[in-house]
């Protein structure tokens, strides 16, 4: 029987998040082919302070370090509560488009997938160093 190594299928939900959401911001740019769209969303530094801290957590994990565990579940939840939060602030159906949808799914269900499996024990026990 072949043990599987969660704490790395985390780090490896960590990095699809990162390409998901830097992927939305080149495909929304290809999409409309405003060049003030792609350089207004790779100049903020939220985008690069999520990127990092993903990336970061990610490499943590797969070297199963304890303070990549805990990063990683304040970010996620972070995360979490502030897509809430967004959601809840949308009125009406008619301020739901079918990018935001895909984006916003897409992205939560990335966010728990990782929180289930960052939840796991034998996430929590692999994660020692």
């Amino acid at each position: 029987m072949v043990k599987r190594d969660t704490a790395r299928i985390a780090a490896a939900i960590a990095v699809a998040y990162v390409a998901f959401f830097v992927g939305g911001i080149f495909i929304h740019y290809f999409a409309g082919g405003d060049a003030y769209t792609l350089k207004y969303s790779l100049s903020l530094a939220s985008t690069w302070l999520a990127a990092i801290v993903a990336l970061t957590v990610a490499w943590g994990l797969w070297h199963h370090y304890r303070w990549a565990w805990w990063l990683g579940l304040l970010g996620v939840g972070y995360q979490i509560v502030g897509i809430t939060n967004r959601m809840l602030k949308l009125s009406t159906a008619s301020d739901l488009r079918i990018s935001t949808v895909i984006g916003v799914g897409g992205v939560s269900l990335l966010f728990l997938a990782f929180l289930i499996v960052l939840l796991q024990s034998q996430t929590r026990r692999l994660c020692v160093k």
